[in-house]
């Protein structure tokens, strides 16, 4: 018997999550103001409505609005706090096993001009950071190298393909005790979880707009914390965030001096509207929902013949990466695409310095969202599929 869907089947939060009815009406309605009045006058409008937003976003990290800065992309924010170092033949600059192929292409393009060193962080068996290692690495550095500054530590929380959150307790203590600025990659964590900048201990963060948090393409979030980054400022300014004053540069005290002022508006709005539906999702207990959907497609998964996913260790997220014995990661997402299933495929160069992704390859991703996700109908019929093929 073959089972039918009324709607299609929608798994690929991780790459874009479905913007709501709400989100789409709000991108709608300024674009429309804009057509009546301008951009400029429609923008001054709307200051508070912006405001709102950066409201909303802070409330998901727990810090002040005075520290988020609104971007287009998180691969922006990661260049606008790339902009803050000036870098130095030889400093260095310690990345996750799990850091974004993009940003870390980004470094090497640093280490070309500038003469960095870009080093992994060292890792046990599994993929995971070993952080004795990793304290023995610092302090050998410190010694021998004196001349060597570690400019910061990069961390990504949530990979973008491999089941298993990093934790961050730990590394952020380490950062601190040799005064290390640490950078948190929070593209695949923000709107998946609760996060709190406190507990994570960073001193920046970024993430897209597109995903967990189900707002429009073309948006981002920076966060920089005010009491160890005030002194640090991007080197592209316009004139909405420096300005002279007695023959000086000067810039704005608060985190919009990240930002660029030729922007849409419109989309911003609509990442604002995303973050407050995602407040009040968080506050009906998405976190664990989502959790315990992921588990379940993990294990329902595992018991279908022919399909293989990665052995985990640490904290399972929400998204889920397996892979089939015989066909390749592009015709079964060909073929559940013709059942109107929509999953992401994650490339291993996405991850290019995680040992346990370069063995297993291009997978298979499933991330599925409470928001668009009839759970039972859908769970179901994917599994269904899956087996058929």
């Amino acid at each position: 018997m073959h089972r039918q869907i009324e709607q299609p089947v929608y798994l690929n939060t991780a790459a874009a999550g479905l913007q709501s009815p709400q989100v789409v009406q709000t991108i709608q309605a300024h674009l429309q103001l804009e057509s009546e009045c301008g951009g400029y006058v429609a923008a001054e409008k709307v200051q508070l409505k912006l405001a709102q937003c950066r409201e909303s976003l802070s409330r998901l990290l727990n810090c002040s609005p005075s520290e988020i800065a609104l971007t287009d992309s998180a691969s922006r924010a990661w260049q606008r706090i790339l902009d803050c170092f000036n870098f130095q033949r030889d400093d260095i600059v310690l990345v996750s096993p799990t850091i974004w192929g993009g940003n870390y292409f980004t470094l090497l393009q640093l280490e070309k001009r500038f003469g960095i060193q870009v080093q992994c962080m060292p890792t046990e068996a599994d993929g995971n950071l070993d952080l004795d290692r990793l304290k023995q690495q610092i302090q050998q550095k410190v010694r021998q190298q004196p001349k060597s500054r570690v400019r910061f530590m990069e961390l990504t929380l949530a990979p973008s393909g491999w089941d298993a959150w990093q934790a961050t307790g730990d590394i952020a203590q380490l950062a601190r005790a040799h005064s290390i600025p640490l950078v948190v990659d929070a593209s695949q964590a923000l709107g998946q979880r609760e996060l709190d900048v406190n507990d994570l201990g960073c001193d920046f963060l970024f993430a897209s707009g597109r995903k967990w948090l189900a707002g429009p393409r073309g948006t981002g979030v920076l966060y920089a914390r005010q009491s160890s980054t005030s002194h640090l400022c991007p080197l592209g300014l316009d004139q909405h965030t420096g300005f002279l004053k007695d023959d000086e540069l000067h810039w704005l005290p608060d985190a919009r001096r990240f930002e660029l002022s030729e922007s849409s508006v419109a989309l911003r709005l609509g990442l604002g509207e995303a973050a407050k539906q995602t407040l009040s999702r968080q506050q009906a207990g998405e976190s664990v929902l989502l959790k315990k959907l992921a588990a379940d497609y993990r294990q329902l998964i595992s018991e279908i013949p022919g399909f293989e996913l990665p052995d985990l260790s640490g904290e399972p997220g929400a998204i889920v990466t397996f892979r089939h014995a015989v066909h390749s990661p592009v015709a079964v997402r060909d073929f559940l695409r013709q059942h109107h299933i929509e999953v992401g495929i994650h490339p291993r160069t996405y991850m290019p310095l995680h040992a346990p992704t370069q063995r297993l390859g291009d997978c298979l991703r499933v991330s599925p969202s409470t928001c668009t996700h009839n759970a039972t109908g859908a769970l179901r019929y994917f599994l269904e599929k899956l087996a058929s093929l």
